[in-house]
């Protein structure tokens, strides 16, 4: 072996001590500095599938681990799981962006990747910068090793690669592997459905985490952060019912949805014409003191309109009064006067008539015009009633009389 110092001697495998060596039980590669430069000497001199399983617990050099591992491939004895989990630990703390490619061999070579082998791997695409995140969802599609802890860490890459929308098919193929769902993992995944908002696989997603949450799968109440991205997928796929009941069942979880919620699915109802719905809704959202926003209750007022339910509009006027903003709210007037015009309700229509003179709305161009229309419509010959050629000013008095200047 020529003039090699004690320690080269004692790591080379003629002298058949590497194993047991107390030198090598004892090396720390982060802490005791560079390895002994014999070893991988010692590998190349005679190389095998063994000796590099031991050679790669050592060593620190990314080239030199990358060169051992493509020796050990060409040895005639063929790699087994534990070269490529050696090699993958080694990936992961020195040579992070090799990972793909040592997982790919294992792929092509058919060899059993273990939990450790895909941790390290997950671990490695993380540290990368970007994330590896394409090539983490590639790789545990073909041979992952299903498990909740696998599916948190390619969520979370998604997350730092700036793309939580490519984790939507995690919750499909952890139900079809009969994963447990976390309340941890069944946050994410419906982060996941809320960034992939606008497309029929999120919304699908979605349903599909809506359908675990009353199971066993998940105990007790989901994290209260998952269900406004549950609503956000479904709206976004117009599936108006399905958010309405995200909502029940946070009732049932005792959480309160925001106003924003609340209103981002009245609207999503009252557009559908799942008028029933939006307006148990909105008396759901009276008991737990939140008040529509004006955009939402305007389509619902629509609906109503729609459908001709004179009843359910006179409630919503009662609602309004009680929240005096709404008929200040330019949608919403216009949404009651034509309701009422809808209806040939004069009576009511002189009442929303008098109470926008009062508050100046009929200054406005448009709400003017939505009333000439709506008193056409009731064929109502009314002194002072708004006409195309002439322009409405109304004066309030002392008494709240309404005159035409």
């Amino acid at each position: 072996m020529g003039n090699l110092g004690h320690a080269d001697n004692l790591l080379n495998p003629t002298y058949g001590r590497l194993a047991s060596s107390k030198y090598v039980r004892n090396y720390d590669p982060l802490h005791s500095g560079p390895p002994p430069f014999g070893m991988y000497r010692a590998f190349l001199a005679k190389p095998s599938v063994s000796y590099a399983i031991r050679v790669l617990d050592f060593e620190v050099d990314r080239d030199r681990g990358w060169t051992v591992f493509q020796r050990a491939l060409d040895c005639d004895k063929p790699p087994n799981s534990l070269l490529f989990e050696k090699m993958m630990r080694f990936c992961k703390r020195f040579s992070p962006s090799k990972a793909p490619a040592v997982l790919d061999v294992a792929v092509r070579r058919h060899i059993a990747v273990s939990h450790a082998t895909m941790r390290d791997f997950l671990d490695s695409c993380l540290q990368t910068t970007p994330p590896m995140a394409r090539e983490a969802i590639d790789f545990y599609r073909k041979c992952g090793m299903r498990g909740p802890m696998s599916v948190i860490a390619i969520v979370e890459m998604c997350k730092s690669a700036g793309h939580p929308e490519w984790g939507i098919f995690l919750v499909q193929d952890s139900i079809e592997h009969s994963l447990e769902f976390s309340h941890k993992l069944v946050a994410l995944l419906a982060e996941c459905c809320g960034a992939g908002a606008g497309s029929p696989e999120a919304a699908d997603a979605a349903e599909q985490l809506l359908a675990l949450m009353p199971s066993t799968l998940i105990r007790g109440a989901p994290e209260r952060n998952s269900f406004p991205n549950l609503v956000e997928a479904l709206l976004g796929d117009s599936r108006s019912v399905r958010a309405h009941d995200v909502l029940l069942l946070m009732d049932r979880y005792g959480y309160v949805p925001s106003q924003e919620t609340y209103s981002d699915v009245l609207s999503s109802l009252a557009q559908a014409d799942r008028t029933n719905r939006a307006l148990d809704l909105l008396r759901n959202m009276a008991n737990r003191k939140r008040v529509a926003n004006a955009g939402s209750f305007a389509e619902l007022v629509d609906s109503c309109r729609r459908r001709s339910d004179v009843a359910s509009v006179t409630e919503l006027h009662r609602y309004a009064n009680e929240h005096s903003a709404l008929l200040l709210d330019h949608r919403v007037a216009s949404a009651f006067i034509g309701a009422y015009g809808s209806f040939a309700d004069r009576p009511a229509l002189e009442t929303l008539h008098e109470h926008a003179g009062n508050n100046g709305l009929v200054d406005d161009e448009s709400i003017a015009h939505a009333f000439e229309s709506a008193f056409t419509r009731c064929d109502a010959d009314r002194v002072g009633a708004p006409r195309a050629d002439q322009d409405l000013r109304v004066r309030s008095g002392g008494r709240g009389e309404l005159t035409v200047g």
